[in-house]
This record gives C-alpha cells, structure tokens and sequence, in this order.
C-alpha cells in the first residue's frame, strides 16, 4: 500500500481548510517538528481511515474540539491500481450515543472514481483489508511503529511473529495453492478411477458377448481411447502429486525463511537497543568527564560545607543541651515566683477582705453586744405580764367551772322545787301531804307551801340568770385571752430566741475579730516579707545561679541557629556533587570499554541488517517463483 494524497477535516488537532497533502512522487517523506505539532495525528489518520483504529481508544476523541464530524480522504495504490477511501464520524447526541460513522471504498480509473462500497461497514472493511493485503494489527507490526510501541512485533510470541510475517511475505498464497493443487489432484485421481470403471465394465460386456465382433471393435476403440485418457490422467495426477510436493517444499522453505526473518529482526532489534544503550552510556561518559572541573570543585565545596555542618551540629547539639538546661531552671524560677505572687495575691486579699474587716469591727460587736444586753429587763417584764395574764386565765376558767356547777344546781333545784309544787298541785282536793315530812296538811297549809315552793323557784330562776350573765361574761374575757396569749407568748419566744441566737452570733463575731486582729498582726509583717523577697528574687537563689552560668555558657557556644541553617542549605545544595563526582569516577574508568561495546554493537546491527535485507530479497524471489510454479 502506497498513499497517494492524504485529506483532513476536524480530525484530532487538524481543523477545517487542511491542504491536501500529495504524496505523489515522493519516495522518502519525514515529518519532523516539536512535540504536540500534528506529527502522530497524520500517521494517526492514515490508520484510521483504513482501518477505523488509531491511538485514541473512543471514535469520539478522534473529532476536533468544538467540531461535531471529522472525516479523512485516502488516495492509495496496491498491486498497481489505484484506491480512495472515505472515512467520517459524527458526534454522539441525545438521539445517538455512540456516534454515527461511514466508510466508502472506491476505485480509481483515470482519476474517476467509481464506488465498490460494501451493504454494510464491515463488509467495506473486509474489501479493504483484502485490498491492502493486511489488518491493522500486522501493518502496526511491520511497516508502521506506534509511538510509544516500537517493541509491539518483537514482543510478540515465534507463533505471533511468523502469523505477521506471513501476512507481510503473502505466505498465505501457500495454502491457497496447495489447496488447489490438492482439489485438482483429487479431480485427477476421480477421473482416472472414473475411467478404470468404464474399462472394467466394457471388459465384463465384452465377455458377455457371442460375436462380438461389430461391437467388439467399437469397444476395443472406446477402450483404447479410455486407456490413453487413462494414462493421461495418471501422468496429470503424477504431476500434480509432484507438484504439491515441490509446493510443501517451498511452503517449508517459506515458513523457515518466516522464522529466520523473525529471528533476525529480533536480532537486529537487540542489536541496535544495545548500540543505542552503548551510545548513551558512552554521551553520559563523555559529559561527565567534559564537566570533571566543576564536578571536583563541588565536591571539595561539599566536603568543606559538610565539615562545617557538622561542627556546627556538634554546637547545635550542645546548644540544646544547655537551652534545654536553661528552660528547666528557668521554668522553676518560673514556678516558684508564680507560686510565691499566688501567695501574696492570697494573703493580701485574706488581709483585705477579711482579716481587716473583722479586726476593725469588734467595737461596734461590743456596743451591738451592750445594747442587747439592755434589752433584756424589758422582755423580762413581758415574760412577768405574761405569766400574770396565763394565771388570770387560769383563775378564770375555775371561777367559770364553779359558777357553771352553781349554775347546773340551780337548775337541779328548780327543777325538784318546781316537781314538789307539780305533787302539790296534783292533789285536787285530796288531802295534801307535806313532800318533805308527808304529813298531812291543811288547805292553808298546802296553800302556804305552794307559795314557798313558788318564792323558792322564782329565786332560783333569777339565781340561774345572774349566774348565766357571769358565766357568758367570764368565757368571753377567757376567749380574748386565749386567742391573746398564744401570739404575745409567739412573739415573745421569737424576740427571745432572735436575742439569744444574736447573742451568739455577736460572741462569736467578737471571737472571730479578735482573732482576727492577732492573725493580722502576724499576716501583715509576713507579707512584706514575701513582697521583699518577690523583688529581690532570693525565693530561687540556686536557680537563679544555675541560670546565669548557663547563659555564660551558652553565649561561650557563639552558635546561630540562621547560619547553621545557612550551612544546611549549601550542603544540600552541593549534595549532588557527591554522586557526580562518584559517576565521574565511573565515567572515567569505563569510558573506553562503552566505547568498545558501542563499535560492536553497531558492528553487529549491521550485519544483521544486512543479513536480513539479503534475505528478504530472496524471500521476495522465492515468492515471485512460487506465483509461477503455481499458474
């Protein structure tokens, strides 16, 4: 397959208005340019336009961005006659996911093209692949390296690599031939059988017959003229059988040329990586030894950095040793000053807030205490007034409980009177009898004591009122003051018990604030002491010590944590030197045996090279005079 002109349209970073480029004439083309200017996408195109495939996996990706359909043109010649082939590819939409493709397939007959496009893209593809005598994969195999896959043949099993290099040598026409051979070998050998069986049936006729003689002759022609085809196809069956044979030869001799071709151009592969690895040793060689000056003044700046560094690493180490010294007696001093100021702020605040308070009050307890005191006369004299008013209750309800049994009496007593003068009254007539004596009694006489009787019950009855109106009056005074006394005697037990419980109270106020004097008397002179010492700082005199000589000590030290950090950075600046002036050495010591290896290296890919174009051409030769043994 030979291209032709080669047209773009939105494919990968090809837009619209691409010139058609005409490979017309053109023997060896190179495409050359920086990396990302198109160079894979025209090989990429010339794949895909074939064969649909290209290194982008989806369809999609193959159209420009912005653009909704990419289409590439292909004018190619294989075996002398001229091809085009269309291929396009629209955009994925709503209604259509995946995209919608086409593929023409034309033939090209003084420059006018005339369609031998397939029912379907298959089919299309099929003429195509037949056309161009190879798939995608052999062509990416053998005339066409992928970027990035230019091992893909040599990595290929001897199976793989000899199915390629048959499609590439056209040994498939191998077993086309043979197969033919063998169909009209079998054609041969069906005819001769034919022919046997006819000359085996007019024998057995012939014997059949009396006078044969008309016959006979007619049969003995037909005989002879079925013994001369018979021999004929026996000499075409031998033939044929020979000239399998001679095919199988040449098939074996094709498919060992296959293997040794496959052997040499994995080889010659080899070959060259080894020359190209032996090259690239021998360029790092020489750059390092170009460079040796600069290498060795790295590497002496990096040892002086490095020792440097570490003098100030061993100062930096020591450095914090004594920091570290420093932090804890500086954080003791720390904690014993916030200690003893926690100590101060405490006492001074005990002092001012309660010390003081209750050592300036114990005069005004003792005049609250005084006028209590004084108080208690009068509450003594309602204590008296209360007791006079709970006897005089007293003596009411007994006067009220006597005159209450004076007053039942009474009623008892009218009561009988009033019964005798009922016994009295009741006579009607009869001779009256004394209630008393029961002697018997006149009508003067029962009139007598009628009247007695009635003076008697009168008395008693106006009795009876005037011990009620006492009664009344006497249990209205004892309700009063029933209802009286309890809240006086309330009231007086409340003001008892607030002045005792005051009492109390103000005692041990009093206690508490000459107690507080003497402790304010103590407290005041301690303070101060604490305050002195606070200000001096003799509360961490051995820290304060420890804390002096170890910032003579560190400041001895002259460190600075910048520099060191200074240092750090050059030296890892200068670090590669190390490993530069390691491959330097290697460099040195190993350049001439690279350049020896790459010589022959180069010597050997040569040779390969040769071998394998010499037997190629005899491959090629070999193929040209199978096509004529074969016609």
């Amino acid at each position: 397959m030979i291209p032709l002109k080669l047209t773009l349209r939105n494919f990968l970073c090809y837009r619209e208005n691409v010139p058609t480029l005409d490979f017309t004439g053109l023997h060896v083309a190179c495409l050359c340019g920086p990396n990302g200017h198109g160079k894979s996408a025209l090989l990429d195109s010339i794949t895909w336009v074939l064969w649909g495939k290209a290194r982008a996996k989806i369809q999609d990706e193959m159209i420009s961005y912005g653009a909704d359909e990419c289409r590439v043109e292909l004018d190619f010649s294989s075996r002398g006659q001229a091809y085009r082939v269309i291929r396009s590819h629209a955009r994925g939409g709503r209604r259509r996911r995946g995209g919608a493709s086409d593929l023409q397939l034309m033939v090209l007959e003084d420059g006018t093209p005339r369609t031998i496009t397939g029912d379907m893209i298959r089919e299309t593809q099929a003429r195509i692949d037949q056309t161009i005598g190879m798939d995608y994969d052999t062509f990416i195999n053998s005339a066409f390296l992928v970027q990035g896959r230019a091992d893909e043949f040599t990595n290929k099993t001897p199976a793989e690599r000899k199915a390629v290099l048959s499609k590439i040598l056209g040994l498939g026409v191998y077993d086309r031939l043979l197969v033919r051979a063998r169909e009209r070998s079998s054609g041969a050998e069906n005819s001769a059988r034919t022919a046997e069986g006819n000359v085996d049936r007019l024998r057995r006729e012939l014997e059949q017959l009396v006078a044969p003689e008309a016959e006979l002759a007619e049969v003995e022609s037909s005989l002879v003229t079925l013994n001369k085809d018979l021999a004929e196809q026996q000499v075409r069956t031998s033939g044929l059988r020979d000239q399998v044979g001679e095919l199988r030869r040449q098939q074996a001799g094709q498919e060992e040329t296959a293997r040794r071709l496959a052997d040499l151009a994995k080889e010659m592969e080899q070959a060259e990586s080894a020359h190209k690895t032996a090259q690239q040793q021998v360029a790092a060689f020489e750059k390092l030894v170009g460079q040796a000056t600069s290498i060795r003044q790295g590497a002496a700046q990096l040892a002086t950095a490095r020792a440097a560094f570490a003098r100030l690493e061993e100062a930096g180490r020591n450095f914090d040793e004594l920091a570290g010294q420093r932090a804890a007696a500086s954080g003791a001093i720390d904690v014993k000053r916030t200690l003893l100021e926690s100590q101060v702020q405490q006492l001074t605040a005990d002092i001012e807030t309660r010390l003081s308070p209750k050592a300036q009050g114990l005069e005004q307890l003792e005049a609250s205490q005084r006028q209590l005191q004084d108080e208690g006369p009068g509450i003594d004299e309602q204590e008296r007034a209360l007791a006079a008013e709970r006897e005089r209750l007293n003596g009411l309800a007994v006067q009220t409980g006597q005159l209450q049994s004076s007053l039942e009496r009474s009623g008892t007593e009218g009561k009988e009177l009033a019964a005798k003068k009922a016994l009295l009254d009741g006579a009607n007539g009869q001779e009256a009898v004394c209630p008393l004596c029961q002697t018997p009694l006149s009508e003067d006489g029962c009139q007598r004591l009628a009247e007695t009787f009635e003076a008697d019950i009168e008395a008693k009855r106006e009795e009876y009122r005037n011990t009620s109106i006492q009664v009344k009056a006497l249990q209205v005074e004892t309700s009063e003051l029933e209802s009286r006394l309890p809240q006086q005697e309330q009231a007086l037990s409340q003001a008892q018990t607030k002045r005792q419980v005051r009492l109390q109270q103000l005692v041990q106020q009093m206690q508490e604030s000459q107690q507080a004097q003497l402790d304010l008397a103590e407290a005041a002179p301690r303070l101060e002491s604490m305050r002195a010492t606070l200000a001096d700082g003799s509360f961490a005199a051995e820290e304060s010590v420890q804390l002096k000589k170890l910032d003579a000590q560190i400041q001895e030290l002259e460190y600075d944590p910048d520099t060191r950090q200074r240092i750090f950075q050059e030296t890892v600046g200068l670090e590669e030197f190390a490993q530069q002036e390691q491959l330097l050495e290697q460099a040195e010591a190993g350049l001439p045996g690279a350049k020896e290896t790459a010589e022959q290296n180069a010597a050997m890919a040569q040779r390969r090279k040769e071998e394998l174009e010499l037997l190629q051409s005899q491959a090629v030769d070999a193929k040209q005079a199978l096509v004529g043994l074969a016609a």
